[in-house]
């Protein structure tokens, strides 16, 4: 990784020749000012780009205050390249900042750079400052596993953040690899949340796993977010392993890459005994067989749907739905409604989750308070090899009791009597209200 230092120095030489007088007002009253910007390669973090121009960072100056404490909006800015080898400033407190001339919120290989110090002027004296500039955006790299290139085709990994300007993303796609498993290209965000979507096809037999959706929460300047990669889909239950780090904090999180069909594979009892499980359960949407991501006003408009079929040749055991963080307090508030239960379940009041198969209380609950009566539930769902599952009532609570603009994952994870186990996360994006 390299630092970028930008060092503005004030030396108390005066050039006579190449004077610039500011403030021209008070001649023979003001401070000398000289400037000099320079990039110091450090191990700060990697910009791919072996030279920076230096030329064209923005450097800007405001006064504060003058000498007598009133406050002064005088401001001026000028590229590094024409700033004067010698300026005159009158007395007063100072913001002097500098920044690279890159200007897209996001974007591939755009780095930006920013600093700001204050510095006061004395009549008459030169007042040496220092000044760092280091990067003000995030950077997102991807790497592969050998695992995933050889179980996936056609993937793509879409980072998107939200900003008042709308959601910007980029996208890296199967060709961006081609020559290993690390990216030749970066991307670059201004500091936010951002979202990690990941879809493919299978290697094997063309069929699309169930997009896995992540995010990363308070995203923050000089952040360098390494998404790490992996899938393992054969035979074996889908997992996606990814891990954020930064020279601040490191997180590390894995994610179920689940929704892949897999040819059950006995295991050595059910050999030695003639058993056989049954076909493990999965989920099905038929209006989005690829689990994309669904505007919340086009289902309330009849443009989209959220109903999903599940089938559990074994029967249903458990069907629990949690959520995004970001909806978490309406959930827990559903489960705490009502502290009883049916069976012998004493740890209700600590549970982040619905449990649709057991849970009486948060039936009445959202049957009673709510009306939503369509999503089944307890004896409508347990044991049952298919169900119809609408989730329409419960995704347009979010936008119906005034949620605020953004993506809202639910996650579903299936259970049958047979303990195969299947799980997948749906995104609805929640706009903006006009």
């Amino acid at each position: 990784m390299k630092k970028i230092l930008a060092i503005i120095l004030a030396a108390a030489a005066v050039f006579t020749g190449c004077k610039k007088t500011v403030f021209p007002e008070r001649p023979a009253e003001n401070g000398t000012l000289t400037f000099s910007l320079a990039c110091d390669k450090g191990d700060y973090i990697e910009v791919k780009s072996s030279e920076i121009d230096l030329g064209n960072f923005i450097i800007t100056i405001n006064k504060l205050q003058d000498e007598r404490g009133e406050a002064s909006d005088w401001t001026k800015s000028w590229t590094y390249s024409e700033f004067p080898e010698a300026l005159e400033l009158a007395p007063g407190k100072f913001l002097i900042s500098a920044a690279s001339p890159e200007t897209r919120i996001v974007g591939w290989n755009a780095p930006k750079y920013y600093g700001q110090t204050e510095f006061t002027i004395v009549e008459g004296v030169v007042t040496p400052v220092s000044l760092e500039c280091f990067l003000s955006n995030m950077k997102v790299s991807v790497r592969l596993t050998d695992n995933f290139i050889g179980e996936l085709s056609e993937y793509v990994i879409s980072v998107t953040g939200d900003y008042a300007e709308g959601r910007q993303s980029l996208e890296w796609t199967q060709a961006d690899f081609a020559e290993g498993t690390q990216s030749a290209k970066d991307g670059y965000f201004d500091p936010t949340n951002l979202t990690v979507k990941i879809t493919g096809k299978r290697v094997t037999d063309g069929t699309s796993p169930i997009p896995v959706t992540y995010e990363i929460k308070n995203g923050k300047a000089r952040d360098h977010h390494i998404l790490n990669i992996d899938a393992v889909v054969t035979g074996t239950a889908n997992v996606l392993n990814l891990s954020i780090s930064n020279e601040t904090n490191n997180r590390e999180q894995d994610i179920p890459f689940g929704g892949i069909p897999e040819v059950p594979v006995p295991d050595e009892e059910e050999e030695n005994t003639g058993g056989q499980k049954p076909e493990k359960p999965y989920m099905v949407w038929e209006s989005n067989p690829s689990f994309a991501v669904t505007n919340i006003t086009d289902v309330m408009e009849g443009k989209a749907d959220a109903n999903l079929v599940i089938y559990a040749a074994g029967g249903i055991k458990a069907l629990n739905v949690s959520v995004s963080d970001n909806f978490q307090t309406i959930i827990d508030g559903l489960v705490h409604a009502d502290a009883s239960h049916s069976g012998e379940d004493k740890e209700c009041d600590i549970r982040h989750y619905m449990d649709l198969v057991n849970d009486v209380a948060l039936y009445n609950t959202l049957s009673g308070t709510f009306g939503i009566t369509s999503l089944p539930m307890i004896d409508k769902v347990k044991d049952k090899t298919v169900v119809e599952f609408p989730l329409t009532d419960l995704v347009t609570l979010i936008r119906s009791t005034g949620f605020e603009e953004g993506d809202y994952i639910f996650t579903l994870e299936l259970i049958d009597n047979a303990d195969q186990k299947y799980q997948v996360s749906l995104t609805f994006y929640n706009p903006p209200v006009e």
